[in-house]
């Protein structure tokens, strides 16, 4: 053997041999994920999941690709990164959906995000979310956008839930009704107030004025709160 090939022969065999010691050694075991973005997720189950639970997964044998396709499976996780960290430590991020409502569905109630995702389907309703009403469809399928038959009215809520959440009044809302496209109706604080909210037209001046007069009643006020328009005026009718 000439002294060239010696040398690349050496250089292969070394180059093997750390490749095996970096694929045996426990010191490259993932002994450690840091999980961050999650909040209905839950880290241990994530874990389990991936099959780390042992500390046993060999940090350059572990699958980034196969670990995130089986990761967006869920359908609340919406976008996953990871990163490792030598020798031992898998940093994954997650971005999640949101739920932003439910709907009636027979005996159940399905939750949906901002897009009209359904995220899961539940046989107890979530109180904190707004009840939708008005919506046409034969199925859902967990994970998918649900395919209504009313598209506007779909559309309209999809848009309507931007608005609320960007003026952060999800937490005040307690119903959405859109069955009817031309006679919104938006019920606040445990259904005490209905706004009506007409045609969606002018939405951002409207929900904008919803939030400032919701900010200075009571939350125990019951009546109708008539909303014009053409963003020119707002009328309070009390229930008596």
């Amino acid at each position: 053997m000439s002294g060239k090939l010696f040398k690349i022969f050496i250089v292969l065999f070394v180059v093997a041999f750390l490749a095996i010691i970096m694929l045996v050694s426990p010191i490259f075991h993932v002994t450690n994920v840091e999980i961050t973005g999650i909040n209905k997720l839950k880290k241990e189950n994530i874990i389990e999941t991936l099959k780390l639970k042992g500390g046993t997964e060999n940090i350059f044998a572990f699958n980034s690709i196969n670990a995130k396709k089986i990761l967006k499976a869920n359908a609340y996780v919406k976008d996953v990164s990871i990163r490792k960290i030598i020798p031992d430590t898998l940093q994954i991020n997650i971005k999640e959906r949101v739920p932003r409502g439910y709907i009636q569905n027979s005996n159940a109630y399905l939750y949906i995000d901002g897009e009209g995702r359904v995220l899961e389907t539940k046989a107890a309703k979530d109180e904190k979310l707004p009840l939708l009403v008005g919506l046409q469809f034969e199925q859902a399928v967990i994970g998918q956008i649900l395919d209504v038959a009313n598209k506007e009215s779909f559309a309209v809520l999809i848009d309507l839930s931007k608005q609320l959440e960007k003026y952060s009044l999800y937490e005040n809302i307690s119903g959405v009704d859109i069955s009817d496209i031309d006679n919104i109706h938006i019920f606040v604080n445990n259904d005490n107030l209905d706004v009506c909210f007409g045609k969606y037209m002018n939405a951002d001046w409207k929900i904008s004025a919803i939030k400032e007069i919701l900010a200075n009643i009571s939350a125990s006020y019951r009546g109708q709160l008539l909303v014009g328009d053409k963003g020119d005026d707002i009328i309070f009718v009390p229930y008596r």
